[in-house]
């Protein structure tokens, strides 16, 4: 072997080491990883321990290893750093992690949270631990302590936490249901959230606490007024809120309550000027089955008149869902629209409703075979299957043969 090639095996061999040591410990305005680890434990001055959050999350971005070496530094800095501007970047750093990795600070975020005497953090905290869904179940309990917290910001992110982390944090609902009535916007708006996802084990109180934050926005006037940049940003206002009056429906919605207040309340917003309001109603009113029909003059007044084409066709779904066995009794107006709307999608879920009903929708016909003339294909194509579902004989139960 040449000496020139073995100086160049032995450069490659002491070579190799260094690099998998650099891959091992990245580096970041001049300092490894290790190092930044240890500013950040150790540095007495707090900018230097502030950029080291920072330079270890620019080394964590992508980084699968770097983030599960520098996880458990960032954890202990989340609970035992000195300054809470600190504890609250941490937080929010942690935040932004990927789910695979969120076991392995979230735990550390529930004592965090358990111990933390500042507002601002305990609102970051909460605001981290909200972005991991489910996966944060074990923070549900000093989530609802914070629930009680003197300051809104904080109330507000821990109740919509609450709301993601979802059935799990059903326990909260008791203390959730006051702050639908909070005078913080922000704070009522998140508890309004959270009680449509968390699956209350009373639904009917949740129900009642939501049904007067619908009621009230419909009192407002028409013109809408938004939550601001997000928790903790509203201003105020006396006209409608309409952020808080989609959350309030949509959680009406989510619970499922069967109750004639509810039905109606929500179907108070079906001639609404906002057209985005007006669909939502009209689809959430077919949620409540057949109790929905208390609001049957409602829906069906959208069905016909609506300017809006989603409007009608949801108004169509949930005023056929409130006939139930009897939505026969629907057929002559349905058949007057699958003739008169405008819409050819509105008339292909007009004739997929008649079809649906089966033989009990054979006064149909008629207006179905006249529809396979529309000017649609579509709409022939829906027609033609649905006189089909209707004119299919009907399935007789087998008799078992008697021994």
């Amino acid at each position: 072997m040449s000496h020139r090639l073995f100086r160049l095996l032995l450069a490659i061999l002491f070579l190799t080491p260094a690099m998998s040591r650099a891959a091992d410990d990245p580096s970041f305005n001049g300092r490894t990883l290790t190092e930044w680890m240890a500013v950040l434990k150790d540095d007495s001055l707090v900018r230097k321990r502030r950029a080291a959050v920072v330079s270890l999350g620019q080394m964590m971005s992508g980084n699968a290893e770097a983030q599960t070496k520098a996880i458990p530094a960032l954890a202990r800095a989340l609970k035992n750093d000195s300054n809470a501007a600190l504890r609250g970047q941490v937080a929010n750093l942690l935040g932004q992690q990927p789910v695979e990795v969120a076991a392995q600070f979230l735990p550390d975020m529930a004592e965090a949270l358990r111990n933390e005497k500042d507002a601002d953090v305990r609102k970051e905290i909460s605001l981290a631990v909200g972005h991991y869904g489910k996966l944060s179940a074990s923070v549900v309990l000093p989530l609802i302590d914070v629930l009680k917290d003197t300051a809104a910001p904080a109330r507000a992110a821990a109740a919509d936490a609450l709301g993601r982390i979802g059935k799990d944090a059903r326990r909260a609902a008791p203390t959730l249901v006051p702050l639908a009535a909070d005078a913080d916007r922000a704070v009522q708006y998140a508890a309004v959230f959270a009680l449509g996802r968390i699956d209350p084990d009373d639904s009917e109180s949740a129900s009642i606490a939501i049904l007067a934050v619908l009621e009230k926005e419909m009192t407002r006037g028409p013109k809408a007024a938004t939550l601001g940049a997000g928790i903790g940003g509203f201003t105020g206002a006396t006209a409608r809120d309409m952020e808080m009056a989609t959350a309030a429906i949509v959680s009406l919605g989510l619970l499922g309550e069967k109750s004639p207040d509810v039905v109606k309340a929500v179907a108070k917003f079906l001639p609404d000027a906002d057209p985005e309001l007006r669909q939502l109603a009209a689809l959430t009113l077919g949620k409540f089955g057949i109790i929905g029909r208390v609001a049957s003059a409602e829906l069906r007044k959208a069905f016909e008149q609506d300017a809006d084409k989603l409007v009608r066709a949801y108004a169509l779904n949930s005023l056929c869902s409130s006939y139930g066995a009897e939505a026969k009794e629907l057929i002559p107006a349905l058949a007057a629209r699958l003739k008169a709307d405008d819409d050819y999608e509105v008339r292909v879920a007009i004739a997929q409703q008649l079809g649906g009903m089966g033989p009990s929708g054979k006064d149909a016909i008629p207006a179905l075979r006249e529809a396979r003339r529309d000017s649609q294909l579509k709409v022939r194509e829906a027609a033609a299957f649905a006189i089909r579902q209707i004119e299919k004989p009907i399935e007789k139960p087998v008799e078992k043969a008697k021994p």
